[in-house]
């Protein structure tokens, strides 16, 4: 004679027991470990090249920039769409991949390409930059730095110093500064003393770039010695560049201070940043694609008191932390999934009861739930808002098959003299059902997680997520629960008091519940019973509803 995998679990209550136990801290385990983040990891098949060609027309633009490196980038495979734009100073192309193209190497050979027209553009471009679209390029973490001293010596204080200790951090992909000055070599021309000259801007910007250069220049052999030998060029002060000769048409040499006023000082800012009233510099951090962000918070946090130890007299103030709102909606959704659970399990008791068998609806649930979590951690599936709805979901669902079993077995314990053979007869007896109801909500969200495109990037994980919840929730009910009824439900049932001890406490509420749920029954008895005798008028009055 075959036995079912419920009999196993009810001859072997110790071996199932230490199962549980094993998946219980496998489960607790991958609580701790399993990586948090906003939204599941998804990657836009889109990327762009962008560059900058300052004060340059949209004209200008498009023929010298725009047009050259589309020419280049048609020979990237696997593009379905390319879009440019060409604007004032800037051009974007912007090129749109088939689903399931690696971005890594569709980026890579966007840089291939781009980097042969790169010595085609205007000199005064800058060099064309590919970047991903990717969801987790938005800053992580916004930090602002304030001090009693000038925004300029602030800045460059940030810089030089603080910026290094976030870029170095842990999952840190670029560090960012807004808000703070820098410095220029403002040169503002007179155009009455170029007229007199007959110097054009023009000109003397040429003769600018020719002298502001160091070249390499040969070197210099002694013995076995070689010495590289360089030719600087480069200005070093404001006075050096007043002092730059230039030739006018006569033969005649004028300097560069006499038709232009040269003075050192900070950029026109383009955007203030305060922190409480104070103005203060902004630090953006954006963490690498596949990093997760709870852990670059962590990492970063650390940095964060590390820089505040080393500099007293500067007031840091970490002004948003993504992950600190990920913990929340994390918590919240938790909350709400706990609170689920617990009135799933007062239900049970409503209608059951019986505080045994609702203790075994309760331990069934958070062991279910727990070895998704496992395997949730060891398929690398994120904890995240979209994940977490779905365990939401599925922990009424979760109840659903152990319930049906519980009930059962509840059922025949009546009928059958010991609880070990009610709960094998009980769970026998529905094994085919609740296996094919189960498999039967599966495999509704399985073609949405298997499938290509946008739909499996964002709904894949909750598939997954739904599935190994079903699945576990499964197993538990065909083999936990059974157990469970084969231990807890020995001797009488009792269903009118609460046995404390030698102490019996008698429901007082209880039974109103018990009486409205038998007159809805009876109602129900009674509708179905006239809907079976007046079958054609039931069945006109639905098509007519129907239609």
């Amino acid at each position: 004679m075959k036995r079912s995998l419920s009999s196993i679990t009810i001859k072997r209550p110790v071996a199932t027991i230490m199962l549980v136990l094993m998946v219980v801290v496998l489960g607790l385990s991958a609580i701790i470990d399993i990586p948090r983040d906003l939204m599941p990891n998804i990657e836009l098949p889109v990327a762009l090249v962008m560059t900058r060609y300052p004060n340059a027309s949209p004209e200008e633009v498009e023929t010298m920039v725009t047009v050259p490196i589309e020419s280049a980038l048609a020979s990237v495979e696997g593009v379905d769409e390319m879009v440019s734009y060409s604007m004032e100073g800037t051009s974007i192309v912007l090129l749109s991949f088939q689903i399931g193209r690696d971005m890594n190497f569709a980026s890579l050979d966007m840089r291939e390409a781009t980097a042969i027209v790169a010595g085609f553009l205007p000199d005064t471009c800058s060099s064309p930059t590919v970047l991903k679209m990717d969801m987790n390029s938005m800053p992580v973490m916004q930090i602002y730095v304030s001090a009693d001293m000038p925004l300029a010596d602030l800045s460059t204080l940030i810089e030089d110093n603080v910026l290094t200790y976030f870029e170095r951090s842990k999952g840190v992909a670029s560090v960012s500064m807004m808000g703070g000055v820098s410095e220029e070599i403002a040169v503002e021309f007179n155009q009455e003393s170029l007229t007199n000259y007959g110097l054009t801007m023009t000109a003397v910007s040429q003769m600018l770039a020719a002298e502001n250069v160091n070249l390499p220049s040969g070197e210099i052999s002694r013995g076995d010695t070689k010495l590289v030998v360089r030719t600087e060029g480069k200005f070093r002060s404001v006075d050096e560049l007043r002092r730059l000769p230039l030739m006018v048409g006569d033969g005649s040499i004028v300097t560069l201070g006499d038709i232009a006023r040269i003075e050192r000082r900070n950029m026109e800012r383009s955007g203030i940043t305060r922190i409480d009233g104070e103005t203060a510099v902004g630090i953006m951090v954006t963490k690498q694609s596949d990093a997760n962000t709870a852990d670059v918070s962590k990492a970063l946090r650390r940095q964060f008191a590390a820089v505040q130890q080393k500099y007293p007299n500067i007031n840091f103030v970490i002004g948003y932390d993504e992950a600190d709102y990920i913990n929340s909606s994390i918590k919240s959704v938790a909350q709400s999934a706990v609170a689920g659970a617990a009135l799933a399990i007062i239900v049970v008791f409503l209608f059951l009861c019986n505080v045994r068998s609702t203790l075994v609806i309760g331990i069934s649930i958070p062991v279910s739930i727990l070895s998704a979590f496992a395997v949730m951690n060891a398929l690398k599936i994120t904890l995240n808002l979209v994940t977490l709805c779905a365990l939401t979901i599925c922990v009424g669902m979760i109840v659903d098959n152990s319930i049906v079993v519980l009930e059962n077995i509840y059922r025949l314990r009546r009928e059958y003299p010991t609880a070990e053979e009610a709960a094998e007869a009980g769970s026998s007896e529905i094994f085919v059902a609740v296996l094919m109801s189960t498999l039967t909500t599966v495999i509704v969200f399985l073609p949405v997680a298997l499938t290509e495109g946008m739909a499996s990037m964002m709904f894949a994980e909750f598939c997954y997520t739904m599935i190994i919840s079903l699945m576990a929730s499964l197993v538990v009910a065909l083999t936990v629960v059974p157990m469970l009824c084969s231990k807890m439900l020995h001797g009488t049932i009792s269903t009118s008091y609460l046995r404390l001890g030698r102490r019996r406490y008698r429901y007082r509420l209880l039974p109103r519940f018990s009486a409205m749920i038998a007159r809805l029954i009876d109602f129900y008895d009674r509708t179905v019973r006239r809907a079976l005798k007046h079958r054609r008028k039931v069945f006109t009055a639905f098509i007519c509803v129907f239609a």
